[in-house]
C-alpha cells in the first residue's frame, strides 16, 4: 500500500518544477539560468557547460529542475493557401509540440541531465517529463535518473483518471524485476550509455572474436567434441560460416 501510495504521489507531480518547494525556490532556478548565463539561452550544451563553469554562483536555494517542456514548433505549411498551420484568421504561431512525439527528446534529455547532476550537483534532483501516458513510460524516466514522473497532455487526453493504470502498470514493472521501491531502479540504465566511437569498437571486436571462433580446425588440437560435425563440415565445404554449436541450425540450407 506504501508503495502505491508514493507512485501515485510521484505521477501526480504536475506543477512545472515540482521539486522545488516554493514559488521563491523555483524563482530561484530559473533566475539562475538567466543571471548567470543568459548569453548560451537556447544552446543547450553551451548553457550545460556555462552552469557547470559557473555553479559557485548558483542560488543554494535551486535543489532541482524538471524537464522537458513543450518544443516550440511549427506542424506545416499548406500548399494551396502558402499559409502556415494551423491558422487562426489565416495566421500562425510557433506552438508547443508535446505528448508521445516528444519522448524520445525527453528522455535523452533527462538522461543527459541525470548525468551531470550525479557528476556536477549531486544532492539535487531531476523531475522527467514529457510523453508520459503509462506506467511504462514513467518507469523509463525513472531508470535514467529521474526522481519523479510528471503528466501533463497524457492528463488532458485522459482526465486524471488515468493515474491509477499508471499506477498498477508501474507496480507490474516492479514486481517483474524484484524492485521494491523506486530507488531500488533509479538511474539502473544510465550506465550503458557511451559514445558512438566505443560503440564501434565494441561492436568490431565482437565481429573480429566472432570470426577467430569460426575459423576451420587447423591443427589436431583444435578439434572440439560438442563442434565435432560442424567443425567437419567447414573441412569439407570450406565454409567458415558454418554454426559453431551442435544443434544450431544453418539457415542458408534450410532455405
Amino acid at each position: 500500500m506504501l508503495t502505491r501510495i508514493a507512485i501515485a504521489a510521484v505521477l501526480t507531480a504536475l506543477s512545472t518544477a515540482a521539486i522545488a518547494q516554493t514559488a521563491e525556490e523555483q524563482q530561484l532556478c530559473m533566475d539562475d539560468a538567466f543571471k548567470v548565463c543568459s548569453n548560451t539561452i537556447p544552446d543547450r550544451n553551451r548553457t550545460i557547460a556555462c552552469m557547470v563553469a559557473n555553479k559557485s554562483r548558483l542560488s543554494a536555494g535551486c535543489q532541482g529542475v524538471s524537464a522537458i517542456n513543450t518544443i516550440r514548433s511549427v506542424i506545416g505549411v499548406n500548399l494551396e493557401t502558402l499559409r502556415p498551420e494551423p491558422t487562426v484568421e489565416g495566421y500562425s504561431t510557433p506552438g508547443g509540440y508535446s505528448s508521445k512525439a516528444v519522448k524520445p527528446i525527453a528522455l535523452r534529455m533527462c538522461m543527459e541531465i541525470s548525468k551531470l547532476i550525479e557528476s556536477e550537483f549531486p544532492g539535487r534532483t531531476l523531475s522527467g517529463l514529457g510523453g508520459v501516458e503509462s506506467g511504462e513510460d514513467a518507469a523509463q524516466f525513472i531508470l535514467l535518473g529521474s526522481n519523479t514522473v510528471q503528466v501533463c497532455t497524457g492528463v488532458m487526453k485522459f482526465g486524471y483518471e488515468c493515474v491509477k493504470p499508471m499506477c498498477d502498470q508501474l507496480l507490474a514493472f516492479m514486481e517483474k524485476h524484484g524492485f521494491e521501491t523506486l530507488d531500488d531502479f533509479r538511474g539502473a540504465s544510465l550506465p550503458y550509455f557511451t559514445t558512438h566511437t566505443e560503440l564501434v569498437r565494441m561492436q568490431k571486436e565482437r565481429k573480429a572474436a566472432q570470426a577467430e571462433a569460426k575459423k576451420m580446425v587447423k591443427a589436431d588440437g583444435e578439434w572440439n567434441g560438442d563442434d565435432f560435425v560442424a567443425q567437419s563440415d567447414a573441412l569439407a565445404t570450406g565454409d567458415h560460416d558454418i554454426p559453431h554449436r551442435h544443434g544450431d541450425v544453418d539457415r542458408r540450407k534450410s532455405s
